[in-house]
């Protein structure tokens, strides 16, 4: 829904015309108007007040740990007042005419962990009578707050959030409006319901696996590491490390993207390095892929000269030349896991554990071999 602009005021001279009222345009109120295009959002009321809707969700129901201006929280009121504006008007409308219908945001469905993971939440779906709406963000933050504010005028009975960025006031606006959702690997600071892997674990076990193959020198291509899944497989890279007193070398660790391309371009750097390492653990499959590539165009062997670990296990892994050591999940089940869950809270069942971790396993290929 777009914002109604402010009402325009005239001050003409001529005496044909006179003063317009504040709070009208051409004759028409602007809360007529408002009721003309349907009820106000929060997005709305943030918008009109210059706030964003975390705020807004907070002034309106009297946080008292709020720490905002005077001024500030008098321009929220106001914005309320003027927009006629009443908290959570979607969720009763989702209340009384259910869509059957939820949505599901990914960072990349070009990537086959997505892609394994939702075939999971549509079958799950599907026998509940349920539909999906996907969307793709390309891991990019400003697209997913436009899916979410789509979906959300969409009036979907839930969401499944598994793009690469979530923050803290979209968050807000989803339980501002009463919306159910999901994170789906991913997390946040605040009691957010989610379904994940053990990133920590499945990391620490890919370098366990090579240190125990005589491997000293391990590089990480690491995922972004302003998501918690790159941290967590940073943070189990590194407790393999110290469990087995091997030091932490900083030129070993590259920052990604979960792309193929990101992991061919940060391997080359690695492989230009004077002391080269030995073994890597990539950050996921594609990155994995794209190391791979890397190393064969150096005329390296793999895992002659350099052994790989990739993460995830998607279905193309066990096809490469060598077949791809990796971390394993069950990514169709992840998927039926979520909706699970995502239809626990719709139902409105108190007893629903609403954070799911599942464990990883270690899948041995042809990718890793001992040190020679």
């Amino acid at each position: 829904m777009r914002a109604v602009k402010p009402a325009l005021e005239y001050d003409c001279k001529s005496t044909n015309t006179i003063r317009q009222k504040p709070g009208y345009r051409r004759g028409v109120s602007v809360k007529s108007k408002q009721k003309e295009k349907g009820k106000a959002t929060i997005k709305d009321v943030a918008l009109r007040a210059g706030v964003t809707p975390a705020i807004v969700s907070r002034v309106f129901n009297k946080d008292k740990t709020l720490n905002i201006k005077k001024e500030t929280k008098t321009a929220v009121y106001r914005a309320i007042r003027e927009l006629n504006y009443t908290p959570n008007s979607v969720a009763r409308n989702l209340r009384m005419h259910k869509s059957h219908t939820i949505g599901v945001l990914v960072a990349d469905i070009m990537n086959p962990f997505f892609t394994e993971i939702v075939k999971g939440v549509q079958q799950a779906a599907d026998e509940q009578g349920y539909n999906i709406i996907l969307c793709n963000t390309d891991d990019n933050a400003e697209k997913g707050k436009k899916y979410i504010n789509v979906l959300s005028s969409q009036m979907v009975d839930g969401m499944i959030l598994g793009a690469g960025y979530v923050s803290d006031d979209e968050i807000a606006l989803l339980e501002s409006m009463g919306t159910k959702y999901v994170l789906m690997n991913r997390i946040t600071d605040d009691a957010a319901p989610y379904v994940r892997g053990n990133d920590f674990e499945g990391m620490r076990l890919a370098a366990k696996h090579l240190i125990g193959l005589g491997h000293q020198r391990i590089a990480h291509l690491s995922g972004p590491l302003y998501a918690d899944t790159g941290l967590k497989r940073l943070q189990g890279y590194r407790k393999a490390l110290m469990d087995a007193g091997i030091t932490y070398r900083p030129e070993y660790v590259l920052e990604t993207q979960y792309d193929e391309k990101s992991g061919y371009e940060t391997c080359r750097q690695l492989l230009g390095l004077k002391e080269q390492p030995t073994a890597i653990c990539a950050g996921n499959d594609m990155v994995a892929i794209g190391a791979m590539r890397a190393v064969k165009e150096a005329g390296l062997a793999i895992p002659g000269d350099i052994s790989i670990v990739g993460y995830n296990d998607i279905w193309v892994a066990p096809l490469l030349s060598p077949p791809l050591t990796t971390v394993s999940y069950d990514l169709l089940n992840m998927g039926k896991v979520t909706f699970g869950l995502l239809l626990s809270l719709m139902r409105g069942n108190e007893d629903t554990q609403t954070k799911i971790i599942l464990e990883p396993k270690l899948t041995v290929r042809e990718s890793t071999q001992q040190i020679q």
